[in-house]
């Protein structure tokens, strides 16, 4: 194990096993802050109310040092939270002409290191905000990266939520395509044991974390497919829409026979969020023949999100993981966006979406379209599957 990894796995499973509200230990800088920036922070400090400074200290760009000054040195979690989260508004991971955010430096990266590892809950929320800058470069650094990956082995769901969201700013692995090196592959292998956890929350975060930056050739397809048809059948109708999500982008928008039949069948599902989210993804996949399926929705007013609980988040209270179809927010305005989508070419055209601020006189309108050109032009789409 490198000697980096090795520092991270060492540093976070002492720090989660200390008590939450410790005093944070300082963390060495390369050199001391100057005495106006001392002074600036105290002031700072002071003015902390409800885990945040006032707005406009914030994201004061002058404010920098003096933040990153607090997140190394000052013993209250609470100001230290507020220090990283205030750090994450003012500075900035490389140069920029006119910019007054200080640049990310040395001591910016020791800070985020050994506070994702701390045993206070906001302080480590915190420092996956602050972690964005030296995840997001170029060439993340290695230490971060490691110390992030073990948050997924964390036995506290919040922690794992947390670190799924982080993850999204290392380039190499949002990007919905092949990217050179082994960092890809390396997040995804950390991410697929979630997939057999035992919170749902974290399951459906999981999937949707992997979906974000799928396509049908990236490293683990295999594995991943075997999985979202596995997952399909969950108790969770989140992990279940997620896997279906999922499982069509690896796809490549070339479903095979079971695919099709799995969503198809999730347009009766007994939850909404998921009639929703595979009305969505047969319009994605331009199946005409869901049509006939997807008129059978348009009296469906349950809601496209679903909000999952059961772990609390990394501030001590009850966490809600949030999943939602993306073209509607309920059943009955996905399967009118899928619609207009699928009967392009057939007949008169047919504008059936929701749109505009009057959304209620709207999907009245929609629907009463969507009815009538179906009653006209049924015979013209492939049978249902």
């Amino acid at each position: 194990m490198r000697g980096l990894e090795l520092f991270a796995v060492l540093a976070l499973s002492l720090a989660l096993a200390a008590p939450a509200g410790a005093k944070p230990a300082p963390v060495p800088l390369s050199q001391p802050a100057a005495a106006a920036v001392v002074q600036t922070a105290d002031a700072l400090a002071a003015r902390v109310t409800n885990g945040r400074f006032p707005g406009p200290d914030e994201r004061n760009a002058a404010n920098g040092p003096a933040f990153l000054h607090l997140a190394a040195n000052h013993p209250d979690p609470v100001v230290v939270a507020a220090a990283l989260r205030a750090m994450s508004y003012t500075w900035r991971s490389s140069p920029r002409k006119g910019s007054k955010r200080t640049v990310m430096n040395d001591d910016y990266v020791a800070v985020v290191r050994v506070r994702l590892t701390d045993a206070d809950g906001p302080v480590r929320g915190a420092a996956l905000r602050a972690a964005r800058l030296p995840l997001g470069t170029k060439n993340p650094d290695p230490a971060v990266v490691d110390t992030l990956l073990k948050l997924f082995e964390s036995a506290n769901p919040g922690d794992q939520i947390a670190a799924l969201g982080a993850v999204t700013n290392i380039r190499a692995y949002s990007r919905a395509r092949a990217t050179k090196g082994p960092l890809k592959a390396r997040v995804i292998d950390a991410i697929m044991p979630l997939l057999k956890s035992k919170e749902p929350a974290v399951i459906a975060s999981a999937l949707f974390r992997l979906n974000r930056s799928a396509y049908a050739s990236m490293p683990k397809a295999k594995e991943l497919a075997r999985e979202t048809a596995r997952l399909a059948k969950h108790p969770e109708p989140a992990v279940r829409g997620e896997a279906l999500r999922l499982a069509t982008t690896l796809s490549g928008k070339k479903p095979d026979a079971r695919l099709l039949g799995q969503l198809n069948m999730a347009l009766g599902d007994a939850e909404p969020y998921v009639r929703a989210t595979a009305a969505e993804l047969l319009g994605e996949l331009k199946q005409r023949a869901a049509v006939h399926g997807l008129m059978k929705l348009l009296d469906d007013d349950g809601s496209a999100l679903r909000k999952v609980g059961g772990y609390r988040d990394l501030s001590g209270r009850p966490g809600k993981a949030r999943f939602r179809a993306e073209t509607g927010g309920r059943v009955d305005d996905v399967a009118l966006q899928a619609i207009d989508g699928l009967t392009d070419g057939i007949g008169a055209p047919l504008e059936c979406k929701v749109q505009g601020r009057d959304r209620k006189a709207s999907r009245a309108a929609g629907k009463a379209a969507a009815k009538a050109w179906y009653g006209k032009h049924k015979g013209k789409l492939p049978a249902a599957k």
